[in-house]
């Protein structure tokens, strides 16, 4: 039986050692061509990955179809063993609390407080008043913000809307961040401050992919991977024959 309230399993959840499985994976947009032609990419447990790619290549909607936001017309994705093509739709919001997101606009709440922002996962999520103060603090201690849980975020500059963002993003305790050119809109000090950030992400035990067109952020982020999408495929740093012996094992 389908549980209600499914949850992507932890690391030694699943045989196959990674977290995010996608398997020969095709997306076109209509007339506008091809996105993805036999894309495969599998990211092991706390990873920290960047795809890169020039715009239009297909890293927002990689990041999409990951989280399930975005449909693809073949093949499998599968997060924690479970292919979200069985993941129902009453399913869906309690499996995507498991998974963090961050984009490059920060998309806050600008006229609400750095608290009121933090705090809306966890309220969505049912969590108890004296729960939410005591988490929310945490998370802004976390990101270095907790002097400013009052402010509302227009008066932010864009770094702090993004730690901002990026407290929010893990305030249910995801196993998987997925984030969007979260430094695109920032200068060079302020990226690597969030970098560094999202890099005490993945220490606490969670799965980092960050999508990017600058391919020498992966050099802020030591022990990081990298792969690039181009013509419709993931260029990826593992051996193809195992992802065809996963796609056997799956087909089943």
């Amino acid at each position: 039986m389908t549980p209600s309230h499914p949850n992507i399993p932890p690391r030694e959840g699943h045989p196959s050692g990674y977290l995010v499985q996608c398997l020969h994976v095709y997306k076109q947009y209509g007339r506008e061509g091809e996105v993805f032609r036999d894309a495969t990419l599998l990211v092991r447990h706390e990873d920290f990955l960047f795809v890169t790619g020039p715009s239009g290549s297909g890293k927002s909607t990689l990041l999409k179809m990951i989280f399930g936001m975005e449909p693809f017309d073949r093949g499998t994705i599968l997060i924690g063993g479970r292919k979200l093509q069985d993941i129902t739709r009453k399913e869906i919001p309690f499996f995507r609390r498991r998974i963090g997101l961050v984009f490059q606009d920060s998309r806050l709440l600008l006229h609400r407080s750095v608290f009121e922002n933090v705090a809306i996962p966890l309220e969505a999520a049912g969590k108890e008043h004296f729960f939410i103060r005591k988490k929310v603090y945490q998370l802004l201690r976390f990101v270095g913000m907790e002097q400013k849980m009052g402010v509302p975020c227009l008066h932010l500059s864009e770094a702090e809307r993004q730690k901002v963002a990026i407290a929010r993003a893990v305030a249910n305790d995801p196993v998987l961040m997925l984030a969007d050119e979260p430094t695109g809109n920032l200068d060079t000090d302020a990226a690597q401050s969030v970098l560094e950030l999202l890099g005490s992400v993945q220490a606490r035990g969670v799965t980092v992919i960050l999508a990017t067109h600058d391919p020498a952020l992966q050099e802020a982020v030591p022990g990081a991977r990298a792969v690039r999408i181009a013509g419709g495929r993931i260029a990826e740093d593992i051996l193809w024959p195992l992802a065809a012996e996963l796609v056997n094992g799956n087909s089943a």
